[in-house]
């Protein structure tokens, strides 16, 4: 977690800085990517002064972003399970009325009183 050691590093009076590599300068054509060279060329690009730090947030700042994210990664798999739950009625011939909201308590009870084959 390049954040820790962010933060570990300016803990120990070491100045850091973060430089998101889409902001890195980058010759057309250039695909080779090694940690050697990559050094390089951002030693060479903070010597001329080109690339531009991100903003890192303090402790603070990141313990009140991980409830949104956390959030935001539940409600996405939530989606992808109801997608993937749509999908599997639909093979198996269930159709629920268009002109229905799912995912109401009613879709799920009628989800709850379908019955398969081979189950």
């Amino acid at each position: 977690m390049w954040i820790v050691l962010y933060h570990q590093l300016m803990e120990f009076g070491q100045e850091c800085q973060v430089i998101a590599p889409s902001r890195t300068l980058r010759q057309p054509g250039d695909r080779v990517n090694t940690d050697r060279r990559d050094a390089l060329k951002l030693a060479r690009q903070l010597r001329s002064g080109d690339p531009t730090a991100v903003w890192v947030p303090n402790a603070e700042q990141e313990a009140m972003r991980d409830p949104t994210r956390t959030r935001d990664d539940f409600k996405a798999r939530e989606q992808k399970t109801r997608q993937q739950l749509d999908a599997f009625v639909l093979r198996h011939g269930y159709h629920w009325p268009s002109n229905k909201t799912r995912w109401t308590q009613a879709h799920y009870d009628w989800l709850e009183s379908l019955t398969f084959e081979h189950a």
